[in-house]
């Protein structure tokens, strides 16, 4: 899927941005709710869309709840099955190693909230290994 505001500039647009516009979809007023959701000004997703700037990849992990998606989907591609892969207990055991301050936080979410948690642990990592930290 290409964008029209991409396709008349002659610019193609990303995967993770082609999969963001998807869940945005065509309804008129989408683009400007999510832009409050995000607390950013319209225009910043106006500028997404014509190839200005890159600034969505910092609210992957905001644009996956409010779609209620993955991190995993935005950047890749990967669907998100309706019931999570891991079960409570697979998912509690991977965030049991992980040192939250806030486990107790934590521990009263529901499996898909889990997930998201992982999801977003696991972007981290990626963007961190991207930049060579």
């Amino acid at each position: 899927m290409i964008c029209m505001h991409a396709q008349k500039r002659g610019y193609f647009m990303d995967e993770v941005l082609e999969r963001i516009v998807k869940c945005i979809g065509p309804r008129h007023g989408a683009k400007k709710e999510l832009a409050e959701y995000l607390n950013i000004h319209p225009n910043v997703i106006t500028n997404w869309l014509n190839g200005r700037n890159k600034s969505y990849r910092k609210y992957l992990p905001q644009i996956a709840y409010y779609y209620n998606t993955s991190i995993d989907y935005l950047q890749f591609g990967n669907e998100r099955k309706e019931e999570p892969t891991a079960d409570s207990s697979e998912l509690d055991k991977e965030l049991k190693g992980i040192d939250f301050a806030l486990y107790g936080e934590v521990k009263e979410l529901t499996d898909g909230q889990k997930q998201d948690v992982l999801d977003f642990i696991r972007f981290k990592k990626a963007q961190d290994q991207n930049r060579g930290k």
